[in-house]
């Protein structure tokens, strides 16, 4: 099994992708500066 939690969202929608995309990129770099 290669997803440990899904994501439900609208892949062929633009705005859906960038929204999560920003948002687990702003939780990767606040992870990274502790």
């Amino acid at each position: 099994n290669l997803v440990d939690i899904p994501i439900p969202a609208n892949d062929d929608a633009i705005k859906s992708i960038k929204l999560i995309v920003s948002k687990l990129s702003t939780g990767i770099q606040q992870g990274q500066s502790y």
